[in-house]
């Protein structure tokens, strides 16, 4: 008994058997039109050749599909691993996928702003981010620094 399955994000084709699992790259499959009739082989088990209109079908699907990662990379969405999954999830629909992948881009430009900005400032040391709170305490009499660096961290810098 063999089972077979179709991994559409690893784009391979699974066979598996009792003993065995095999990984078949969909660039590696051609589409046949023959039927397997050899004496010494039983047909019982083998499903039907796929028709020359279903044949045509999934060529023409594939090559739309083709065709709308290219217009996509075309308007500067040029992640493909993205660009196909995106379209993937939005069934292929343009107008859809172009606003999911606005929103992705978008959101990575703010993800990349902030990562910039978090470089570029020199993280403040507890002595310099509380002083004007420390010198509010040593006033009120509480003079180690450690210890009111300590408080004011546990009290986010209330001095109350």
């Amino acid at each position: 008994t063999s089972q077979m399955c179709i991994n559409n994000n690893r784009n391979v084709l699974i066979v598996k058997t009792e003993s065995q699992e095999i990984r078949i790259p969909y660039e590696q499959l051609s589409l046949s039109f023959e039927t397997i009739n050899s004496e010494n082989e039983s047909t019982n088990d083998v499903s039907e050749p796929i028709s020359k209109e279903t044949n045509e079908k999934i060529n023409s699907a594939e090559s739309e599909f083709e065709r709308k990662l290219e217009e996509l990379k075309n308007q500067g969405f040029t992640n493909e691993i993205v660009v196909r999954r995106v379209l993937t999830n939005q069934k292929g629909d343009m107008e859809r996928t172009v606003k999911r992948l606005q929103v992705i881009k978008e959101n990575m430009e703010k993800k990349q702003k902030m990562m910039e900005l978090r470089r570029q400032q020199k993280p403040m040391k507890p002595a310099e981010r509380f002083a004007d709170k420390l010198k509010e305490l040593n006033d009120k009499g509480h003079t180690n620094v450690k210890l009111n660096i300590r408080f004011l961290k546990r009290n986010n810098g209330d001095v109350e």
